[in-house]
This record gives C-alpha cells, sequence and structure tokens, in this order.
C-alpha cells in the first residue's frame, strides 16, 4: 500500500513538471514559446524606454520653463524696483516744487514792513488845517512826508492810525483822521485849569496805494495843545497790518 502510494505521487510530480515545462498552446513549441516571451520582454522594455525618454524629455522641458520663469521674475522685480524708484523720485520732486512754490506764496503775500511815528514841537494850530508833524522818530516803507504831515500808503492793505494829544490847561483840543478828503475819526478834550490832560484817538481802514492820511485841526476855533518835551507830546503813528 505503501508503494503504491509513492508511485502515484511520483507520477502526480513528474505529470507537474511537464505541465509546467511545456507550453499550454498544443500547437507550439517550446521554443516558440520562449521567442514570443521574449519578445514581449523585448517590447516591454522599448516601451520602457521610450516612456523613460518621454519623463526626461518632459523632465527637461519642466526645468527649461522653471528657468524662463525665474528669468521673467528676475526681470519682472528688477522692473518693479526700477518705478518704484521712479515713483519715489517723482513724489520727492513733486514734494520739492510743491515746498518752493508755498515758500514763493507765502514771500509773495507776506505783509511788507511799514510803519512810521512822527511827533510836532508846535502847540497851536488853525481850524481845518492839517497838523504837521516835522520830528519823525521812524519811517520804515517811506510812507510819511514830514513836510505836508501826511502819509501815503506805499503798498494797498489795512493799516491802523493813532493820535495822541494833550490839551493846555483849561482848554480845548479837537483832532480827527483824515482819510484823502474823508473824516474817519474825530475827537475833543478839555482839560481844567489845575492839569493838562492827553488822550488817544486810533481808527482801523483799508488803503489803497497812494493814498492819503492825515490829521487835522476839527475845532471851531483854533487849537491849544500842551507840550512838555520827555514827559508830554503830541504824535502820530500808523502800521500796516495785513497786504
Amino acid at each position: 500500500m505503501a508503494v503504491k502510494i509513492c508511485m502515484l505521487f511520483y507520477f502526480i510530480n513528474a505529470l507537474a513538471f511537464t505541465a509546467a515545462e511545456e507550453p499550454s498552446c498544443p500547437v507550439c513549441s517550446r521554443y516558440e514559446y520562449e521567442e514570443k516571451l521574449l519578445e514581449r520582454v523585448l517590447r516591454n522594455e522599448l516601451a520602457l524606454e521610450n516612456t523613460l525618454k518621454e519623463i526626461k524629455e518632459t523632465n527637461a522641458k519642466v526645468l527649461s520653463g522653471l528657468a524662463e520663469l525665474n528669468e521673467h521674475r528676475v526681470t519682472l522685480m528688477s522692473a518693479l524696483d526700477k518705478a518704484k524708484h521712479d515713483v519715489q523720485t517723482i513724489v520727492q520732486d513733486y514734494r520739492r516744487e510743491i515746498n518752493i512754490s508755498d515758500i514763493s506764496q507765502d514771500q509773495s503775500h507776506r505783509t511788507p514792513i511799514v510803519y512810521f511815528r512822527a511827533r510836532t514841537p508846535a502847540t497851536t494850530f488853525t481850524s481845518g488845517n492839517g497838523v504837521v508833524f516835522s520830528q519823525v522818530e521812524v519811517n520804515e516803507g517811506q510812507g510819511y512826508n514830514k513836510v505836508t504831515g501826511k502819509f501815503a500808503a506805499p503798498v494797498t492793505g489795512v493799516y491802523i492810525f493813532s493820535v495822541q494829544y494833550c490839551a493846555a490847561a483849561n482848554k480845548w483840543a479837537f483832532l480827527g483822521i483824515v482819510q484823502d478828503d474823508a473824516l474817519l475819526e474825530a475827537s475833543g478834550h478839555h482839560s481844567s485849569s489845575m492839569a493838562e490832560g492827553c488822550v488817544t484817538l486810533q481808527v482801523f481802514t483799508a488803503l489803497s496805494r497812494g493814498q492819503n492820511v492825515w490829521v487835522k485841526d476839527t475845532s471851531p476855533t483854533d487849537t491849544k495843545l500842551y507840550e512838555q518835551p520827555g514827559h508830554r507830546h503830541t504824535s502820530f503813528s500808523g502800521v500796516l497790518i495785513h497786504s
């Protein structure tokens, strides 16, 4: 019984070995099968080589594209840097021009220095006549004329004028500030018999260049003033505050 089992096992192995070596196709020989298998292997190898070649070509194209993109990026960054620099230069030039323009406008609109102050040693004036302040202390802008007693505006603008006068003891004094032929402001003052008193007259007015302002006696009779050198005196002053 054991011998039969061994012979059966041997027979099965022989059949399996024969089936493994011989092709399944009954019309094909062993060599034809190997030849076809070799052809299939060669075709697969060729296909693999072609695939590898395509992969290498694709990789080369990708690398070339990346290099080109990098060149474009470098070019773009350079262009952006140049554009940024150009914009900064334009902004700086614009600010510089604005500053120069502002300075020019500020200088062109700056109010010039115009002011004067003059005194008179006279103490008696005739009614209706102008008062000449012959002692000029300051005349910036050269607008005041000590001969005529009139101030001629050197520039158009707004001015302040002030007159101080002191009435003699127990006397009336009347003075007014005149622009051309129009009386701008006037006042009168009477001093007691015991002491001489002083008052101030002030006015704001707009003048065109060349217009005149002066002081005149507005009393119904002659005016008698009091002068005390170094202490009390009659004066006429003016200043340009805006042009």
